[in-house]
């Protein structure tokens, strides 16, 4: 019975490493197949346009969704373009959708920020080009938030940076070391009488 709960173990543990370390690559490689390949993904929110609702250093789980779904007042992440320091960069949202646009033979979709909702205003975003566009269409979401994390993007933060991550290495380093000292001082040693 031991042995088979030891195998047992062993095998949740073994599929657990490799669920993380796939997800991990592919997170870190194709980040735009996340969701479609795992059905979620995690993301660090970095501006507090939805506070108190989600904080910045949150983490959200946002999980795939399929188009008729969606419902005015869901929290999804989306890719769009805004305009930083003159230039228009791309980036990853999580706002509310608070109108959906159907005059078109394709949706579009129209967000809020948290202190936008609670005016009544919807969020103006760009093109490639820069120009305002009418809303976000539906293969620019990535997902609905699930559900979020406070605080874990601090972690997060952490272990971006390679001088931090380079230092919890030593640190770990060095409390293994320091727990195989102990330990080895620990056991008894047996000693024989010489007998004479």
């Amino acid at each position: 019975m031991k042995k088979a709960i030891k195998v047992t173990k062993n095998i949740i543990f073994f599929f657990s490493v490799f669920f993380l370390l796939a997800y991990l690559v592919v997170s870190i490689f194709f980040p735009a197949k996340t969701i479609s390949v795992f059905g979620f993904s995690f993301y660090r929110v970095v501006s507090p346009s939805m506070k108190p609702e989600i904080n910045v250093n949150d983490i959200v789980c946002v999980v795939g969704i399929e188009e008729d779904e969606l419902e005015i007042g869901d929290i999804i992440n989306f890719q769009t373009h805004t305009n930083i320091n003159g230039r228009v960069t791309e980036i990853t949202v999580t706002h509310y959708l608070g109108f959906i646009s159907e005059e078109s033979s394709n949706k579009l979709y129209r967000t809020q920020s948290y202190i936008f909702k609670e005016e009544g205003k919807l969020d103006t975003w760009l093109d490639t080009e820069g120009y305002i566009i009418q809303g976000i269409p539906f293969e620019n979401i990535n997902g609905k938030v699930a559900f979020k994390i406070p605080y874990l993007g601090h972690l997060i933060k952490i272990i971006k940076n390679p001088i931090m991550l380079l230092l919890i290495a030593i640190n770990t380093f060095v409390i293994i070391v320091l727990i195989k000292v102990i330990k080895n001082k620990e056991k008894p040693v047996n000693k024989t009488k010489v007998e004479e």
